[in-house]
């Protein structure tokens, strides 16, 4: 079976040639700075308290509600904010009307639908 041709990196002035979008240089460095950008979980509201409020959550709403709703009985593992916050400061961070419990799958999907993606 053909492969898929390479192409120049997207990294202006690279000459280097990749089946991905960046060589596997520039493909470390952007990973490295969008984790820099980011900020660590706790920076972001994910503290101790959140991890805590999280299981007990979890532990009152065992399913995930996307397949509950399809008449599929998944284990939840998530706690989502339905709409999306900006942090901690956030009012809905800890709104719980604002959670519902999610699937690994059903969550990563509606990450990628309603962000654009994954830190987009």
């Amino acid at each position: 079976m053909p492969q898929k041709l390479k192409r120049a990196c997207n990294q202006p002035g690279c000459p280097a040639l990749t089946h991905d979008r960046y060589c596997p240089l520039h493909k470390k460095q952007k990973q490295q700075r969008y984790q820099q950008e980011r900020g660590t979980a706790a920076s972001r509201g994910y503290t101790y308290q959140w991890q805590k409020y999280r299981l007990r959550f979890l532990k009152k709403n065992p399913l995930c509600v996307h397949c509950e709703n399809k008449g599929v009985l998944t284990p939840s593992e998530h706690v989502d904010h339905i709409i999306a916050v900006t942090g901690p400061n956030d009012p809905l961070f800890w709104k719980e009307s604002n959670h519902q419990a999610l699937c690994h799958s059903c969550h990563s999907r509606k990450t990628v639908l309603e962000d654009g993606g994954f830190g987009r």
